[in-house]
């Protein structure tokens, strides 16, 4: 069994005057819980001081016990959202929430009793949140109305919400296949107790809370196969194994689309840079920047997602394989500022951590890096003769070359990224 946590978008279902209804209800609805759980909370801390902090005490017991029943009317008389039960889901979240604080210390003074925020999400039981698909109509780039299927939730008070999976540039690839094993296997995708906020810009966003009873299957690799990556220099990733002489390769549809987006970025930001060489000070200089500042770290989080589709690649691909080490190419030096060009557009130190801690998490597989702190170990996979750098590699390199070279020795033609994925495994 695992837990597993997700930020999903949502947009409320219908016409201008339905989504203003869901907005204000949502709103209310926080607001209203807010001074439910404040409440609940101030009642527990004046019976736990009462007392004198002696939560063993039966009248203690007792008067706790009335804090959270419906004869509570300074509870009860209170405003609350329609369908969502929100006093019996407030009382258990405080419950919960002063038993961590006893636990982490509010007896000794070290912990405050805890309080809540004016902007605290709504609590959303489980049972009030049901996963479907439905279908809906929008218009392509010719102007003709077509159907697609979409993903749902029925929420309280007569509510739908469209769940948001995001466009090409953006899709959450891993939200599609969680939402249709909570809608078909209920009793393995289990969704527990959730949250709802509402965040700037008046996003909504449900944070899902799901538990997955299925059974993982227990790694068992096959004892002293190793498998060799060799980073992208022609190709993106490049895996060889100890026991096979067959050319791998990951990630190479995702390769020319990363490098060329990052190019593009930072084309649009000099250009950015250089039309704002000249901007002077004054009121309108955050408005000029504004788009410039903008921009942030968007390059940094396109590779970081980038990186993380790739590693889980990588991971995968040795589970397959049932692979019991890992060993990653460690980028020289020499190398990098011989091919500027492969220091800008890739983040091996990233993409090595992602890889490491992944493969960590299946509990067999073993991660290490060349050992070779010299220029990349250019010998021959197939009969091991001593090979120079500088023969084999061309003076450029574009991302589309497969490079490739003719030993001198057994006249074999082999790749140069197998070349080196392969010595790994071989020499360590």
């Amino acid at each position: 069994m695992s837990i597993t946590t997700k930020k999903i978008q949502l947009i409320p279902m219908g016409d201008r005057e339905e989504k203003d209804r869901v907005y204000k209800y949502l709103k209310d609805a926080i607001y209203n819980q807010h001074h439910i759980l404040n409440t609940y909370m101030s009642q527990m801390g004046c019976v736990y001081y009462k007392y004198n902090k002696d939560i063993k005490n039966a009248d203690y017991k007792e008067e706790v016990k009335a804090i959270f029943r419906n004869t509570n009317t300074a509870i009860y008389d209170m405003p609350q959202a329609k369908g969502l039960g929100m006093a019996g889901n407030c009382g258990m979240r405080v419950k919960k929430d002063f038993s961590t604080a006893l636990k982490n210390g509010l007896a000794k003074g070290e912990r405050n009793l805890p309080f809540y925020k004016r902007n605290y999400p709504l609590l959303a039981p489980s049972r009030f949140l049901r996963f479907y698909t439905t279908k809906e109509e929008f218009m392509d780039d010719g102007g003709i109305f077509r159907e697609r299927e979409i993903y749902a939730i029925k929420f309280v008070n007569g509510i739908n919400f469209k769940v948001v999976i995001g466009g090409s540039g953006k899709r959450d690839w891993f939200l599609p296949s969680l939402l249709n094993s909570i809608i078909s296997e209920p009793d393995n995708y289990h969704v527990c107790d959730s949250k709802i906020q509402i965040v700037k810009g008046g996003k909504l966003i449900l944070n899902l809370t799901v538990k997955i009873n299925k059974e993982i299957e227990k790694y068992e690799p096959v004892k002293g196969r190793v498998m060799g990556l060799a980073l992208g220099y022609d190709k993106c990733l490049t895996a060889a194994l100890s026991d096979s002489d067959e050319v791998f390769t990951i990630g190479d549809n995702l390769k020319e689309s990363i490098v060329e987006k990052r190019i593009q970025i930072q084309e649009y930001n000099r250009s950015l840079q250089k039309s704002l060489r000249y901007t002077q000070g004054g009121h309108g200089r955050n408005r000029k920047l504004r788009k410039f500042n903008e921009r942030g770290s968007y390059e940094s989080n396109i590779v970081r997602n980038f990186n993380h589709i790739l590693s889980n690649q990588v991971v995968e691909f040795a589970q397959k394989h049932k692979v019991e080490t890992i060993i990653i190419e460690d980028v020289n030096k020499d190398m990098l500022e011989a091919y500027p060009v492969l220091l800008r557009n890739w983040s091996y130190y990233q993409l090595t951590q992602f890889i490491t801690y992944k493969a960590e998490r299946t509990g067999s597989i073993i991660v290490k890096t060349s050992e070779s702190k010299d220029a990349p170990r250019i010998a021959c996979c197939k009969c091991g003769c001593k090979l120079e750098d500088k023969d084999i590699i061309p003076k450029e390199i574009e991302w589309c070359n497969e490079l490739s070279f003719i030993c001198p020795s057994c006249n074999e033609q082999i790749d140069y990224s197998y070349n080196k994925a392969k010595n790994m495994t071989i020499l360590g």
